[in-house]
């Protein structure tokens, strides 16, 4: 009996592009972009080695590929930056709440 695998359900290792992300970010905070995004690179490759033995499907070195995975770890470390950029300003309109509160309260 051969193994029988559904292609697009381990192609969802792309799932684990922002989580990777944003774990790279937090642990590799003083290197530089292009040094993180060869390690979640790299770590995507090692998972698409695994995928690439059990479908023999030679995704790493297809060219559109690794254009797509160079875009989605681009757009999930601009979506970091984005989401912590809105947080600094929810942050900033508390701050301002407290201010008006207690002078307010004064």
């Amino acid at each position: 009996m051969g193994l029988k695998i559904d292609l697009g359900q381990i192609l969802k290792v792309a799932s684990v592009i922002g989580p990777l992300v944003s774990g790279v970010q937090k642990r590799l905070r003083g290197a530089k972009g292009i040094e993180k995004h060869e390690v979640v690179a790299e770590t995507i490759g090692s998972l698409l080695m695994l995928v690439e033995g059990i479908t023999s499907k030679d995704f790493l070195d297809d060219a559109k590929f690794k254009a797509v995975l160079d875009e989605a770890i681009a757009t999930e470390k601009a979506a970091l930056k984005a989401r912590a950029a809105f947080q600094a300003f929810v942050d900033d309109i508390k701050i301002r709440q407290r201010i008006e509160e207690t002078a307010d309260g004064a």
